[in-house]
């Protein structure tokens, strides 16, 4: 079992991952982002997660701050999330609450609150 979340110690946030193995006590950390920096508040939701195939977890967040526009992020993983590519802007999309999805065909849907 794999959970998303997102930490915001002495408002520095960063997106992590829980982890119980063989469905056992969480026992597993993993950061799922780099470092967002200082940001004196925070989107609503945190990381949502989706599962590609046997092993390839995705991860979206938005980075919505003070300074930020709300651009749209994902961090991936090969390893069943194991280690993280630590996240990056998901094209132009700006957006907040953003979740993911993959379709019968393996075709990734990511769609986020804006305007």
């Amino acid at each position: 079992m794999l959970v998303a979340f997102r930490n915001n110690d002495s408002n520095t946030r960063e997106m992590w991952l829980a982890g119980a193995p063989g469905g056992g006590a969480f026992s597993k950390w993993t950061a799922v982002s780099s470092t967002e920096g200082f940001l004196d508040m925070c989107p609503m939701q945190g990381p949502r997660l989706a599962q590609k195939g046997l092993t390839d977890r995705l991860a979206v967040w938005s980075a919505r701050g003070a300074q930020d526009t709300g651009v749209v992020q994902l961090s991936t993983s090969a390893n069943s999330g194991d280690s993280w590519s630590g996240g990056a802007p998901l094209g132009g999309f700006v957006g907040d609450e953003p979740t993911i999805a993959i379709g019968p065909s393996g075709r990734i849907f990511v769609t986020a609150v804006t305007g």
